[in-house]
Protein backbone atom coordinates (compact mmCIF):
# COMPACT_ATOMS: atom_id res chain seq x y z
CA UNK A 1 0.00 0.00 0.00
CA UNK A 2 2.75 2.25 1.26
CA UNK A 3 5.84 0.53 -0.22
CA UNK A 4 7.59 1.68 3.10
CA UNK A 5 8.32 0.46 6.04
CA UNK A 6 6.54 2.38 9.16
CA UNK A 7 7.93 1.67 12.32
CA UNK A 8 4.78 1.48 15.32
CA UNK A 9 7.11 1.73 18.12
CA UNK A 10 8.20 4.86 20.04
CA UNK A 11 10.50 5.00 22.81
CA UNK A 12 10.24 7.86 25.02
CA UNK A 13 12.37 9.30 28.24
CA UNK A 14 11.82 12.17 30.14
CA UNK A 15 13.97 15.18 29.76
CA UNK A 16 14.97 15.15 33.45
CA UNK A 17 15.41 10.88 32.90
CA UNK A 18 17.97 11.52 29.83
CA UNK A 19 19.82 14.43 31.50
CA UNK A 20 20.66 12.67 34.79
CA UNK A 21 21.06 8.80 33.29
CA UNK A 22 22.49 9.45 29.68
CA UNK A 23 24.49 6.64 29.45
CA UNK A 24 21.57 4.38 30.76
CA UNK A 25 19.88 6.00 27.45
CA UNK A 26 22.83 5.11 25.31
CA UNK A 27 22.83 1.55 26.90
CA UNK A 28 19.54 0.71 26.36
CA UNK A 29 19.31 1.98 23.02
CA UNK A 30 22.57 -0.29 22.09
CA UNK A 31 20.56 -3.18 23.69
CA UNK A 32 17.70 -2.60 21.39
CA UNK A 33 19.50 -2.12 17.99
CA UNK A 34 21.43 -5.21 19.21
CA UNK A 35 18.33 -7.31 19.47
CA UNK A 36 16.55 -5.69 16.51
CA UNK A 37 19.95 -7.01 14.44
CA UNK A 38 19.72 -10.02 16.20
CA UNK A 39 15.93 -10.57 15.07
CA UNK A 40 16.49 -9.31 11.57
CA UNK A 41 19.40 -11.80 10.82
CA UNK A 42 17.35 -15.16 11.79
CA UNK A 43 13.87 -14.39 12.69
CA UNK A 44 12.90 -18.27 13.21
CA UNK A 45 15.22 -18.20 16.30
CA UNK A 46 13.02 -15.73 17.99
CA UNK A 47 9.59 -17.33 16.94
CA UNK A 48 9.23 -19.43 20.28
CA UNK A 49 9.49 -15.94 22.20
CA UNK A 50 7.46 -14.50 20.47
CA UNK A 51 4.49 -16.38 20.00
CA UNK A 52 4.74 -16.98 23.78
CA UNK A 53 5.21 -12.87 24.90
CA UNK A 54 2.81 -11.59 22.22
CA UNK A 55 0.22 -14.39 22.30
CA UNK A 56 -0.15 -15.29 18.93
CA UNK A 57 -3.04 -18.04 18.66
CA UNK A 58 -1.70 -21.53 17.89
CA UNK A 59 -3.54 -22.29 14.90
CA UNK A 60 -1.21 -19.32 13.21
CA UNK A 61 1.92 -19.10 15.02
CA UNK A 62 3.87 -21.20 12.72
CA UNK A 63 2.84 -19.44 9.71
CA UNK A 64 2.84 -16.26 11.47
CA UNK A 65 5.47 -13.78 9.88
CA UNK A 66 7.51 -12.45 12.09
CA UNK A 67 8.21 -8.33 11.26
CA UNK A 68 11.23 -6.98 10.44
CA UNK A 69 11.93 -4.24 12.94
CA UNK A 70 13.69 -0.75 12.71
CA UNK A 71 17.08 0.26 14.04
CA UNK A 72 15.95 3.48 16.91
CA UNK A 73 16.48 6.38 14.82
CA UNK A 74 15.40 9.85 15.63
CA UNK A 75 11.78 11.20 14.40
CA UNK A 76 12.51 13.00 10.93
CA UNK A 77 13.22 16.69 11.70
CA UNK A 78 11.02 17.94 8.38
CA UNK A 79 8.60 15.54 9.54
CA UNK A 80 8.51 17.23 13.12
CA UNK A 81 7.83 20.80 11.60
CA UNK A 82 5.00 19.37 9.45
CA UNK A 83 3.42 17.98 12.59
CA UNK A 84 4.24 21.01 14.33
CA UNK A 85 2.66 23.27 11.82
CA UNK A 86 -0.21 21.59 11.55
CA UNK A 87 -0.84 21.02 15.20
CA UNK A 88 -0.39 25.14 15.38
CA UNK A 89 -3.16 25.37 12.57
CA UNK A 90 -5.10 23.65 15.01
CA UNK A 91 -4.54 25.85 17.76
CA UNK A 92 -3.36 23.13 19.47
CA UNK A 93 0.07 24.57 20.29
CA UNK A 94 0.37 27.80 20.48
CA UNK A 95 4.01 28.57 20.05
CA UNK A 96 7.16 27.45 18.61
CA UNK A 97 8.51 23.97 19.99
CA UNK A 98 12.43 23.39 18.89
CA UNK A 99 12.77 19.94 17.33
CA UNK A 100 15.94 20.04 20.45
CA UNK A 101 13.78 20.62 22.82
CA UNK A 102 11.77 17.44 21.71
CA UNK A 103 13.60 14.60 20.14
CA UNK A 104 16.57 13.20 21.82
CA UNK A 105 19.79 13.69 19.61
CA UNK A 106 22.13 10.74 20.17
Amino acid sequence: MLNRTISQTVIVFSGDYIEKHPDSVDTFLDAYSEAVSRINANPENYRLLLVEKTRIPEEIAEEYKIATYLPPQQYPKNKYDKVLQWMQSKDLVQHEIAYEDVVFVR
